[in-house]
């Protein structure tokens, strides 16, 4: 099976769309043509200088808040029958431990399924998380970002990758 991911990175879609971001994001997700979409808030945005400006309120105050984070998946409720919300831990982002947790259990009654996307730089810290919160409905994203597949590191994370039960392991 496949499903979309939808990364947001700005509130809105346009700055001048009238309409509010609830509305805005659930209209998109109810047109995918799709069973189910994959909801994004990376937190592997950084702030640049030649970065819009609404991308970087956005990235200060929702993608790098655990509570804010929460309350943008919440909004998203009307279309949960298609939503899959991809969470991530904040550790590297914000120093902050157990958020993977926090997320995973504010939104499990709303959403059956939940996506926990894990980068090369964090799997180690997220692991014990991971295998404590995912269910048998979730989905496992395993983000090599830059890293190389053959680098040693990887591949020690693979073989832990490789015991976590799961029905649906992406690498990236």
């Amino acid at each position: 099976r496949m499903f979309p991911l939808l990364e947001i990175i700005k509130e809105k879609d346009r700055i001048n769309n009238a309409k509010s971001p609830a509305d805005i994001w659930t209209g998109h997700i109810n047109g995918a043509n799709a069973d189910k979409v994959l909801i994004d808030l990376p937190v592997y945005i950084r702030d640049t200088s030649s970065m819009q400006d609404e991308v970087v309120t956005f990235n200060r105050t929702t993608l790098s808040n655990i509570e804010r984070r929460i309350q943008f998946f919440s909004m998203l409720a009307p279309a949960r029958a298609k939503v899959i919300p991809v969470v991530s831990s904040l550790l590297l982002k914000t120093g902050e431990a157990n958020t993977l947790t926090q997320q995973i259990q504010a939104l499990r009654e709303t959403f059956d399924s939940i996506a926990i996307r894990t980068f090369t730089s964090s799997f180690d810290t997220d692991l014990p998380e991971i295998q404590t919160n995912l269910q048998a409905t979730d989905i496992l994203i395993y983000d090599l970002d830059t890293a190389h597949p053959l680098n040693q590191k990887i591949k020690k994370q693979l073989i832990s990758l490789a015991s976590i039960e799961a029905p649906y392991k992406v690498a990236l």
